[in-house]
């Protein structure tokens, strides 16, 4: 492509509302350039005025042929014509064409295949752009010279430059370092003339003039301020169409944005812009508001015009306008909503296209005022899911998508969200079928994974898209490398909270996780979120996990714990890293969990109760592991010394104790068992806890009624009063007992030595029930606690004993 070509779509160079400008030079050669719509046509045009024109000058065309070998049919003449003799006000009418011709015909060559043709035209168009900017350079340099001389300037010629300069230096960043120095000269030259001849301009001009400075990055403030003083005046913006208004504020909001990336000091003419700024943006909105104005902007001047305000009211340079801000966006969006719902229901088009969808729903999202009745929202919704805009959307646009609708009060989510979760999942099928999952941006996936669990995590069918979308991505060697150690966690944190485990993807994952890398660039923060979710993914296996997930898990422990041995965690954090060691049971550097302990302990204030009651049970869980013993032929673990972490436990139940009223079942039942695993013998601190929990019987599961009556039996609590009430409810039949709960009741009740032959026979029968669900060791805690009581134990339970335990083929046991 030539390096003068350009796809701009949002010039303003060639509205028809400008042509009467040119009566100011009426030539005819002027006359004949401005209606050439082709860059052959312009060719042809200057060949026929020069032909017309100099019937006596020296005008003589130069004829290269083509080499004879190249075409033995025709002969392509190639002349020089002599554009250095135009004058500067026809260079800038022919400047200005061309500019108008490369962009018609850039876009039409998108929508043909090259040929011969397309490629002559290029040729032939920069061949005469190179002559142009030639001459028009030299009579620049030339009135730069004479600048402060009597010499008249044409304001409007250099108009036109500027603007064609925008235009082209679009094309390429070569082409943009050629055309600034000469821009910057063209805007000098109009800084330098007297207000009177720079406000013969007319405001659609100077309207262009400052969009060209602010696409070119030219620093100018003394012009720019001399244009936004015109534009105020009220006989300025009563002449500006509702295009050029959207336009203007667009200009607005990427000059406020670059001002706010530089490091320039705020002297006083950056201090008058931002006010002319602030002033011009709401005379613009005010003006746009107008019925008749509003009645002639399509949908594309309302959807630049809202973006540009949002951005605006972003950079702060609206403030104190919030109201004003909300009523425009209003109207705007509404006029633009009416004209999409008429042209469907006039003839079923849409006239929205996707990405116009997404700025309005994000601009939207910005400029409303949430203490007014959103009555667009539900119609912008409605637009999205029924009128398949999300059917073409990128995983960009998505997730401007679900960001705004995030920040709008949208009562009903689950159909847009599901809708997005599709589109997501129709997106990964494709670029996956297609090998290219390189396209799809990790950043964007972890955007849109988030969102569906904050706001749709119980809704299944809603999330089922997001979760085949991320177990594809999720397998993909060559997507999680382009990821980052955050990312990955938070991808970690979605199949945690969505209960969702593949062996697949957790060997992948945590392979790709074990990257020296990313282990070395990872935080505290990340490294905590890594253990507590891959340990809980692995927990969520219906099978034992396989060696080699074991081994990964352990790895992820040697390789990131090391991170958490820092005072930076929260307690959350804190809470979550002891859990995970205690559920992966990993006793390797326990120095770690030791500090974790000591950290969580120094903060024990300001924890919730789950935090500290969850980070008691962990200290209860690792006790068993680090202390193990054999006891009477169950493989139960006893504490028989103190590990070391075991006052910092203490100082963690003192404190709930502080707040054993505002504990739930939940907290005291994991507290009594902690209680129990670690010895600690309090006879008032546990008597307050056994309380509660009575206080709350009815609300208690069979999982808690268990812990609480082991922990009961290793402290040696024997209340009878307790243990009758906790073993009633077990034998209701609303409470549902798997078959690990009911042997751990039962050896519980075994150690308190509790004779009760009803509760002995439901639990027994809930084990017998689902034998396929019990393992051996369950059923040997239940024997030897029928044992312990006195109790015969039920014949099905001694033959699953010996044929599951004991290996016995044929048992038969003898009647008597």
């Amino acid at each position: 492509m030539s390096i003068f070509s350009s796809s701009s779509s949002s010039s303003l160079l060639f509205s028809e509302q400008q042509t009467s400008d040119w009566a100011a030079n009426d030539s005819e050669i002027v006359k004949s350039i401005v209606q050439a719509k082709t860059t052959r046509e312009v060719d042809q045009r200057l060949r026929q005025a020069f032909l017309g024109t100099n019937k006596t000058s020296s005008f003589q065309p130069t004829i290269d042929s083509m080499d004879e070998q190249s075409s033995s049919e025709t002969t392509q003449i190639h002349s020089k014509l002599p554009l250095s003799r135009l004058s500067l006000s026809v260079s800038s009418t022919l400047l200005r064409r061309m500019a108008h011709v490369s962009i018609n015909e850039a876009r039409a060559q998108k929508n043909q295949s090259a040929s011969q043709a397309t490629e002559d035209d290029g040729l032939l168009r920069e061949d005469i752009l190179v002559d142009l900017l030639k001459s028009i350079g030299a009579q620049l340099v030339t009135a730069r010279r004479s600048l402060h001389s009597s010499t008249t300037l044409d304001v409007v010629a250099m108009s036109d430059v500027l603007q064609a300069f925008a235009v082209f230096a679009s094309g390429g960043s070569s082409t943009r370092e050629k055309l600034i120095p000469l821009a910057t000269i063209v805007v000098e030259l109009l800084d330098s003339v007297e207000r009177t001849t720079l406000y013969s301009i007319k405001p659609i001009r100077l309207v262009q003039c400052l969009q060209a400075i602010t696409k070119l990055d030219i620093r100018q403030s003394s012009l720019q301020q001399k244009i936004y003083e015109r534009l105020l005046r009220p006989d300025a913006i009563s002449r500006l169409p509702a295009r050029f208004l959207a336009h203007g504020l667009s200009t607005f909001a990427s000059t406020q944005q670059t001002r706010s990336t530089a490091d320039t000091a705020a002297d006083k003419a950056r201090y008058d812009q931002n006010t002319s700024i602030k002033l011009l943006s709401r005379a613009f909105m005010r003006r746009l508001r107008k019925k008749k104005v509003l009645e002639e902007a399509t949908v594309e001047d309302l959807t630049r015009a809202l973006v540009a305000t949002s951005s605006l009211l972003k950079l702060g340079t609206m403030e104190s306008m919030e109201d004003e801000v909300a009523i425009f966006g209003f109207t705007s969006l509404r006029r633009a909503l009416d004209l999409h719902l008429a042209i469907k229901k006039e003839n079923g088009s849409l006239l929205l296209m996707t990405s116009q969808v997404v700025d309005l729903i994000s601009s939207w999202s910005v400029l409303t005022d949430r203490n007014r009745e959103d009555t667009v929202i539900d119609h912008l919704m409605q637009v999205c899911v029924e009128d398949g805009v999300l059917q073409s959307c990128t995983t960009r646009q998505l997730v401007s998508i679900i960001n705004a609708v995030q920040k709008l009060d949208v009562t009903d989510r689950s159909q847009l969200a599901e809708a997005v979760g599709n589109r997501f999942l129709t997106l990964v099928e494709a670029q996956t079928e297609a090998q290219r999952s390189d396209e799809i941006n990790p950043t964007f996936v972890n955007e849109l994974l988030r969102w569906s669990i904050l706001n749709h995590r119980k809704e299944k069918e809603v999330q089922r898209p997001y979760i085949e979308a991320a177990l594809i991505l999720f397998q993909q060697k060559t997507f999680l490398s382009r990821c980052s150690v955050a990312e990955i966690s938070n991808f970690l944190w979605f199949l945690s909270s969505t209960r969702t485990f593949n062996e697949g993807v957790v060997k992948t994952i945590g392979s790709q996780l074990l990257d020296p890398d990313l282990v070395d660039s990872s935080s505290a923060n990340e490294a905590s979120r890594i253990l507590a979710t891959f340990t809980s993914l692995v927990s969520l296996a219906k099978t034992p996990p396989s060696d080699t997930v074991l081994q990964i898990q352990d790895d992820l422990f040697h390789n990131y714990g090391g991170h958490l041995l820092t005072s930076s965690l929260t307690p959350a954090e804190i809470s979550s890293s002891l859990y995970a060691y205690a559920k992966a049971s990993y006793l390797h550097d326990m120095g770690i969990f030791d500090h974790l302990v000591g950290l969580l302990a120094s903060s024990r204030r300001v924890c919730t109760s789950r935090q500290l009651s969850q980070s008691l049970w962990s200290c209860g869980k690792m006790a068993v592991w680090e202390n193990y013993n054999l006891i009477n032929g169950a493989e139960t673990p006893e504490l028989h010394h103190d590990v070391p972490y075991l006052l910092d436990a203490k100082l963690v139940a003192a404190e709930l104790i502080h707040r054993v009223k505002d504990l739930t079942t939940a907290d005291i039942s994991q507290t009594i068992w902690a209680l129990g695993r670690l010895d600690i013998q309090d006879d008032a601190m546990l008597s307050a806890f056994i309380r509660q929990a009575m206080e709350h019987s009815s609300e208690l599961s069979s999982g808690q009624i268990s812990n609480i009556l082991w922990g009961m039996a290793e402290t040696r609590q024997r209340n009878t009063d307790v243990i009758a009430k906790l073993s009633l409810r077990l034998t209701k039949n609303e409470v549902y007992t798997s078959p690990m709960e009911a042997s751990s009741a039962l050896f519980s009740l075994g150690k308190l030595d509790w004779y009760d032959e009803v509760v002995f026979e439901k639990l027994s029968n809930t084990i017998l029930e689902q034998i396929e669900d019990t393992n051996a060791q369950s059923i040997a805690n239940a024997l030897w606690a029928y044992r312990t009581v006195g109790l015969p134990a039920p014949q099905k339970l001694l033959n699953t004993w010996a044929t599951e335990k004991l290996g016995l083929q044929n048992f038969k046991v003898l009647e008597e």
